[in-house]
């Protein structure tokens, strides 16, 4: 009986000390913490965001013309911000220039005609006066 004590004895101690020896590398291992410390000093932070999606204006104006016309300089670019009166194109002023010219022409000519018809109407006011035509 002792005999069989001492070998179920010998077994427990054995499978505990195997038990211990394949739990160990399983346990929790205790980390260290370290501290680095520096000496206090003025300086910059720089922060850089990264990010994916789709950016869309908060607000979106229309710009229209009272003319139609070829753009000829552009002086803004989309997004940029304006104020109220500030020069944003330029129209290519050959075409308007040519409709000023021509319009300036026709005006000479009605009133050459006007004075050509006036002095026609006087001079023929001072004939039927006299009775040099009929009327």
């Amino acid at each position: 009986m002792k005999k069989k004590i001492l070998i179920i004895g010998s077994v427990v101690v054995v499978a505990a000390v195997a038990v211990l020896l394949i739990t160990k590398p399983f346990s929790k291992k205790k980390t260290e913490v370290t501290f680095e410390t520096v000496k206090v000093e003025r300086g910059s932070i720089t922060n850089t965001v990264t990010a994916t999606g789709t950016i869309e204006a908060v607000t979106s104006v229309d710009v229209g013309t009272q003319v139609s016309g070829i753009i000829d300089k552009v002086y803004v670019d989309f997004n940029d911000k304006v104020k109220q009166g500030q020069l944003l194109a330029m129209i290519d002023k050959k075409q308007l220039t040519a409709q000023l010219e021509q319009s300036q022409a026709t005006l000479n000519q009605a009133q050459a005609q006007l004075t050509y018809q006036e002095a026609t109407y006087n001079r023929l006011k001072a004939l039927y006066e006299k009775k040099l035509i009929a009327g």
